[in-house]
């Protein structure tokens, strides 16, 4: 992905200020998801064991991933049309949430 391209309505919109903030953000999110998850995961199994409550929990986190993920993506889709281009597409994050979660059965 490149976070360089602001896209041409990052000069006009009054939002503009925010742009670095936002491309921050997107960049740390798609380098450290999954590593971060694998993390979650890994400290469950240590101190929970591999239970049915560390399978909820990680399928909770796995959920509110994706659902405040989809939200960013589309606040910044609504003020920064052309910037999404540069985020880890939805489709993409629901496919790799969607592998793991079907990996913790």
């Amino acid at each position: 992905m490149d976070f360089s391209k602001k896209g041409k309505d990052a000069d006009t919109n009054p939002d503009a200020h925010n742009l670095p903030l936002i491309e921050n953000i997107s960049k740390e999110f798609s380098e450290t998801w999954s590593s971060r998850l694998n993390s979650l995961r890994a400290e469950c199994e240590q101190k929970i064991g591999k239970s049915i409550s560390t399978k909820k929990i990680l399928k909770r986190v796995i959920s509110k991933i994706s659902e405040i993920y989809t939200a960013f993506f589309n606040c910044v889709k609504s003020s920064f049309p052309s910037f999404p281009q540069n985020m880890m597409p939805l489709h993409k994050l629901s496919l790799e949430i969607k592998n793991i979660a079907n990996s913790l059965e």
